[in-house]
Protein backbone atom coordinates (compact mmCIF):
# COMPACT_ATOMS: atom_id res chain seq x y z
CA UNK A 1 0.00 0.00 0.00
CA UNK A 2 1.27 3.60 -0.87
CA UNK A 3 1.53 6.12 1.57
CA UNK A 4 -0.79 8.10 -0.29
CA UNK A 5 -3.24 5.51 -0.10
CA UNK A 6 -2.24 4.78 3.81
CA UNK A 7 -2.48 8.25 4.41
CA UNK A 8 -6.39 8.64 3.15
CA UNK A 9 -7.10 5.29 5.20
CA UNK A 10 -5.89 6.89 8.19
CA UNK A 11 -8.09 10.30 7.20
CA UNK A 12 -10.91 8.05 6.26
CA UNK A 13 -10.74 6.41 10.03
CA UNK A 14 -10.38 9.79 11.66
CA UNK A 15 -13.13 10.98 10.03
CA UNK A 16 -15.38 8.07 10.61
CA UNK A 17 -14.62 7.78 14.20
CA UNK A 18 -14.59 11.65 14.78
CA UNK A 19 -17.52 12.65 12.90
CA UNK A 20 -19.67 9.73 12.76
CA UNK A 21 -19.19 7.22 15.57
CA UNK A 22 -18.25 10.13 18.36
CA UNK A 23 -21.41 12.11 18.05
CA UNK A 24 -23.29 8.91 18.40
CA UNK A 25 -21.43 7.41 21.37
CA UNK A 26 -22.40 10.86 23.27
CA UNK A 27 -26.05 10.61 22.76
CA UNK A 28 -26.30 7.00 23.60
CA UNK A 29 -24.29 7.67 27.08
CA UNK A 30 -27.28 10.58 27.22
CA UNK A 31 -29.87 8.11 26.49
CA UNK A 32 -28.67 4.57 27.01
CA UNK A 33 -29.95 4.77 30.64
CA UNK A 34 -33.81 5.18 30.13
CA UNK A 35 -33.66 3.48 26.62
CA UNK A 36 -32.46 0.58 28.65
CA UNK A 37 -35.13 1.15 31.60
CA UNK A 38 -38.03 1.27 28.75
CA UNK A 39 -36.65 -1.88 27.03
CA UNK A 40 -36.31 -3.84 30.82
CA UNK A 41 -39.75 -2.76 31.66
CA UNK A 42 -41.83 -3.84 28.39
CA UNK A 43 -40.18 -7.28 28.83
CA UNK A 44 -40.77 -9.91 31.67
CA UNK A 45 -37.34 -10.31 31.67
CA UNK A 46 -35.18 -12.78 34.33
CA UNK A 47 -31.40 -13.18 34.27
CA UNK A 48 -28.97 -15.21 36.33
CA UNK A 49 -27.21 -14.18 39.68
CA UNK A 50 -23.40 -14.37 39.14
CA UNK A 51 -23.05 -16.78 42.25
CA UNK A 52 -21.35 -20.21 41.02
CA UNK A 53 -22.57 -22.10 43.69
CA UNK A 54 -26.61 -22.90 42.80
CA UNK A 55 -28.84 -21.40 39.83
CA UNK A 56 -30.58 -18.36 41.34
CA UNK A 57 -33.27 -16.18 39.24
CA UNK A 58 -33.75 -12.73 39.65
CA UNK A 59 -36.18 -10.48 37.93
CA UNK A 60 -34.70 -7.78 35.97
CA UNK A 61 -37.01 -4.56 34.99
CA UNK A 62 -35.03 -1.68 35.91
CA UNK A 63 -31.17 -1.04 35.35
CA UNK A 64 -30.81 -0.84 39.71
CA UNK A 65 -31.74 -4.64 39.48
CA UNK A 66 -29.85 -5.62 36.14
CA UNK A 67 -27.21 -4.21 38.38
CA UNK A 68 -27.91 -6.82 40.97
CA UNK A 69 -27.20 -9.55 39.00
CA UNK A 70 -23.35 -8.79 39.39
CA UNK A 71 -23.38 -8.39 43.66
CA UNK A 72 -21.26 -11.59 43.99
CA UNK A 73 -18.41 -10.39 41.13
CA UNK A 74 -19.21 -7.04 43.10
CA UNK A 75 -18.59 -8.08 46.62
CA UNK A 76 -16.53 -11.43 46.75
CA UNK A 77 -15.24 -11.09 50.16
CA UNK A 78 -18.53 -10.96 51.18
CA UNK A 79 -20.12 -13.64 49.75
CA UNK A 80 -16.77 -15.92 51.07
CA UNK A 81 -17.95 -14.27 54.45
CA UNK A 82 -21.58 -15.45 54.51
CA UNK A 83 -21.08 -18.72 53.50
CA UNK A 84 -18.07 -19.58 55.84
CA UNK A 85 -19.60 -20.58 59.03
CA UNK A 86 -22.60 -21.76 58.38
CA UNK A 87 -24.19 -24.50 60.21
CA UNK A 88 -27.27 -26.48 60.27
CA UNK A 89 -30.08 -24.79 61.69
CA UNK A 90 -28.70 -21.18 61.62
CA UNK A 91 -31.29 -18.32 61.34
CA UNK A 92 -29.77 -15.42 58.85
CA UNK A 93 -30.80 -11.72 58.52
CA UNK A 94 -30.75 -10.30 55.39
CA UNK A 95 -31.10 -6.37 56.50
CA UNK A 96 -31.49 -3.94 53.82
CA UNK A 97 -32.34 -7.39 51.55
CA UNK A 98 -33.10 -5.09 48.55
CA UNK A 99 -34.30 -7.55 45.47
CA UNK A 100 -32.61 -10.69 47.73
CA UNK A 101 -29.15 -11.85 46.21
CA UNK A 102 -28.02 -12.39 49.58
CA UNK A 103 -31.09 -13.68 50.80
CA UNK A 104 -30.79 -16.19 47.56
CA UNK A 105 -27.25 -16.70 48.52
CA UNK A 106 -27.72 -18.34 51.38
CA UNK A 107 -31.09 -20.05 51.01
CA UNK A 108 -29.92 -22.02 47.95
CA UNK A 109 -26.09 -21.55 47.81
CA UNK A 110 -25.70 -23.79 50.76
CA UNK A 111 -26.56 -27.60 51.50
CA UNK A 112 -27.13 -26.71 54.91
CA UNK A 113 -30.64 -25.86 56.60
CA UNK A 114 -31.37 -22.55 57.72
CA UNK A 115 -34.02 -19.87 57.60
CA UNK A 116 -33.73 -16.70 56.09
CA UNK A 117 -35.22 -13.71 57.11
CA UNK A 118 -35.31 -10.72 54.80
CA UNK A 119 -35.47 -7.12 55.60
CA UNK A 120 -36.66 -4.76 53.17
CA UNK A 121 -38.82 -1.61 53.40
CA UNK A 122 -38.74 0.21 49.81
CA UNK A 123 -42.21 -0.57 48.74
CA UNK A 124 -41.59 -1.59 44.46
CA UNK A 125 -37.96 -3.01 45.99
CA UNK A 126 -39.86 -5.48 48.45
CA UNK A 127 -42.32 -6.90 45.37
CA UNK A 128 -39.31 -7.74 43.49
CA UNK A 129 -37.73 -9.31 46.52
CA UNK A 130 -40.89 -11.50 46.90
CA UNK A 131 -41.12 -12.01 43.29
CA UNK A 132 -37.29 -13.43 43.51
CA UNK A 133 -38.30 -15.76 46.81
CA UNK A 134 -41.16 -16.99 44.29
CA UNK A 135 -39.26 -17.32 41.20
CA UNK A 136 -36.50 -19.18 42.86
CA UNK A 137 -38.97 -21.80 44.67
CA UNK A 138 -37.53 -20.48 48.15
CA UNK A 139 -40.49 -19.72 50.31
CA UNK A 140 -39.81 -21.79 52.80
CA UNK A 141 -36.31 -21.01 53.75
CA UNK A 142 -36.74 -17.31 52.88
CA UNK A 143 -39.45 -14.73 54.67
CA UNK A 144 -39.57 -11.68 53.38
CA UNK A 145 -40.64 -8.57 55.86
CA UNK A 146 -41.32 -4.88 54.75
CA UNK A 147 -40.12 -3.00 57.75
CA UNK A 148 -36.86 -1.06 58.39
CA UNK A 149 -34.71 -2.17 61.08
CA UNK A 150 -32.99 0.52 63.27
CA UNK A 151 -31.74 1.33 66.62
CA UNK A 152 -34.82 2.59 68.27
CA UNK A 153 -38.71 0.94 68.64
CA UNK A 154 -41.07 2.91 66.72
CA UNK A 155 -42.77 4.40 63.72
CA UNK A 156 -39.96 6.57 61.51
CA UNK A 157 -40.71 8.62 58.41
CA UNK A 158 -38.66 6.48 55.84
CA UNK A 159 -37.30 8.23 53.23
CA UNK A 160 -36.11 6.84 49.92
CA UNK A 161 -33.70 8.09 47.62
CA UNK A 162 -35.50 6.51 44.55
CA UNK A 163 -38.53 4.62 43.96
CA UNK A 164 -37.32 2.49 41.54
CA UNK A 165 -37.28 -1.41 42.54
CA UNK A 166 -33.60 -2.51 43.20
CA UNK A 167 -32.93 1.32 44.19
CA UNK A 168 -30.39 1.73 47.49
CA UNK A 169 -28.95 4.32 49.85
CA UNK A 170 -32.34 5.41 51.22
Amino acid sequence: MSAARKSLSKIKWAFIDNVLVSPIKFVMSIVYRPVMMKALQSFNSTGKLDFDGADITMDIKTVSQLSRLRSCKKEPSTVQWLLRDVRDKDVFFDIGANIGAYSLIMAKGTTKDLTVYSFEPSPNTYAVLCKNVSLNQMGEKIYPLQIAIGFELGIQKFFLSSNVAGAAEH
